[in-house]
């Protein structure tokens, strides 16, 4: 089976012809392991097989518009991990359960760079650099997705009347912004299964036992 960067280049004899999905889902692995202020042009073309600046620009643009691209790319691929917050015919607790364990399955895979290419590919120098607004925002977006399983939970008795929908979506996000950096550390993905399942105990009796103490607490 060809790699990504043996299919980069096809034919002898005739001038080399760079092709883009693979040259594509090569700067997704580059940039996903070493981070996108890190990666540099020349060690993007290089990794492609000796591009030349030429053919790179020609195709890509630039290395921001190719890690915009690589980005969807990520997002249409191992990011469908987080496919169950959108799926309609999942309970909410179930949506969440999915999401992290499927996560926490796509971070360990030892196939590709681990860790979440979102959390550990983006710039953090400048939070006004466009291309940092760009992965904040699909941030966001997860953040948002996960507030709505929240309030659907509350809204359809699975959690209390009272539970804190900020706090507890804030708990369930945290958690899965941090499964990159346990997945770095080289955390087990049994353990990290099993501090999910302990953060869903929280959708149960405890999470009953958390409205009575912050109502005692007024």
């Amino acid at each position: 089976m060809d790699t990504p960067h043996e299919t980069v280049r096809r034919g002898r004899g005739r001038p080399r012809k760079f092709e883009r999905e693979p040259a594509l889902e090569i700067a997704v692995r580059v940039f996903w392991q070493r981070g996108y202020e890190a990666t540099g042009v020349a060690e993007l073309r290089e990794a492609m097989g000796g591009m030349p600046s030429a053919s790179f620009y020609q195709l890509f643009g630039s290395k921001a518009e190719l890690f915009a691209e690589a980005i969807a790319h990520y997002r249409a691929t191992y990011g469908r991990a987080l496919d169950p917050l959108t799926d309609g015919t999942l309970d909410p607790k179930e949506a969440v359960r999915q999401t992290l364990s499927r996560s926490i399955a796509m971070q360990t895979d030892k196939e590709h760079p681990l860790g979440c290419m979102m959390v550990l590919a983006a710039p953090i120098s400048d939070s006004d650099d466009p291309v940092y607004r760009m992965v904040a925002e699909r941030r966001d977006i997860t953040r948002s997705r996960v507030l709505d399983r929240v309030r659907q939970a509350i809204a359809e008795g699975v959690l209390p009347p009272g539970t804190d929908a900020e706090a507890m979506a804030g708990l369930v996000y945290g958690f899965l912004m941090g499964i990159s950096t346990q997945a770095r550390d080289g955390v087990p993905a049994e353990t990290m299964q099993r501090s999910a399942d302990a953060l869903l105990a929280l959708w149960g009796e405890r999470a009953e036992t958390m409205v009575a103490d912050n109502r005692a607490k007024r």
